[in-house]
């Protein structure tokens, strides 16, 4: 197999947000390694790569919205993937499509994981450990490859232009303290009377900033509402320039690791030991720990399935607020 500038790898990470952001270690481990690296993602998370330096090249492929559905939409792909001549196609996502694609596009080296519908295609095999984080987890597929990882290093760069935008739009406050009070899942949100309840009791001279993709509601006076404004990249941008991160367990907890800004995250269906939690040190995690019930799943369901909601329902402002003004 070829080694060194002469590989050509790409990395297959169609997922969400929080996803694209974990997979950035092993982008950056790759081209320590000598890779040309190019990463295939959906078109909405491009801007976490386009704002990685060890990216040489982002493909974009929109699997929910594409003109030709099923089985035309998949040889397409595996058309273009062909013409690229890869070496090397690492396969975090464990998704079957994905796999089928990296075969039928005859790449030689297929890394992935033992579990998931991919691994049927798979050639370089690694155990999916639940008892690590998911940025180890997704290391150790360059590993198998026979590339060493090393230490994970995240390499996101926000736009300076943008940067420059939100620093002008913060003003100057003694402390930013975000608050993204959104999730995918219905279950993993802390309810929003309580980040609102949170950012209006935050002391003076320090400015609540409220981000995510959804509007928020509830938003208190004086503080900047970015939510439903931003692109992922200004997104980036934006919460670069936090001092602290309020948030459920969604994806923008990991944005915020990756820049090196602390975050206060709140756990609720889904626990910090799946491996989701913020990468590194010095983050707050508050969860409820005395129920049972917990977790109900990896990502929380839609409804609570005992109908109480204890998982969220029992944290009080007051301990987030608490844990805040230590942070400060």
């Amino acid at each position: 197999m070829p080694s060194g500038d002469s590989c050509n790898s790409l990395i297959i990470q169609t997922a969400y947000l929080g996803d694209a952001v974990l997979t950035l270690p092993l982008v950056s481990a790759l081209k320590s390694a000598g890779h040309r690296v190019s990463i295939l993602c959906r078109p909405e998370f491009s801007g976490i790569f386009e704002d990685c330096p060890d990216a040489d090249r982002v493909l974009v492929y929109n699997k929910k919205r594409t003109r030709n559905p099923g089985e035309r939409s998949l040889i397409r792909l595996v058309l273009t993937l062909k013409k690229e001549k890869f070496t090397h196609v690492f396969l975090p996502q464990r998704s079957f499509r994905s796999g089928l694609a990296a075969f039928l596009a005859r790449i030689p080296v297929r890394s992935g994981f033992t579990r998931g519908g991919g691994r049927f295609f798979i050639n370089r095999k690694t155990v999916y450990d639940w008892g690590t984080h998911e940025v180890l987890r997704i290391l150790s597929l360059a590993e198998a490859a026979g590339i060493e990882s090393g230490a994970p290093r995240f390499s996101l760069r926000p736009r300076p232009e943008l940067v420059r935008k939100y620093r002008g739009i913060f003003g100057n406050a003694e402390h930013l303290v975000g608050f993204a009070p959104g999730s995918n899942w219905p279950t993993k949100r802390w309810p929003a009377e309580r980040f609102s309840e949170t950012a209006g009791r935050i002391p003076e001279g320090v400015r609540a900033v409220f981000l995510g993709k959804e509007p928020a509601e509830g938003v208190p006076p004086g503080a900047v509402d970015l939510t439903g404004k931003t692109s992922v990249r200004e997104l980036t941008a934006a919460v670069s320039l936090l001092d602290l991160l309020v948030s459920n367990d969604s994806g923008i907890i990991h944005v915020a690791a990756a820049l090196g800004v602390r975050v206060c995250a709140v756990f609720g269906p889904t626990v910090p030991g799946m491996g989701f939690s913020p990468y590194g040190d010095g983050h707050i995690l508050i969860e409820n720990r005395g129920l049972e019930c917990r977790p109900c799943g990896l990502h929380g369901p839609r409804r609570c399935p005992e109908k109480h909601f204890r998982c969220m329902k029992d944290i009080p402002a007051e301990r987030v607020l608490e844990k805040i003004l230590k942070l400060l």
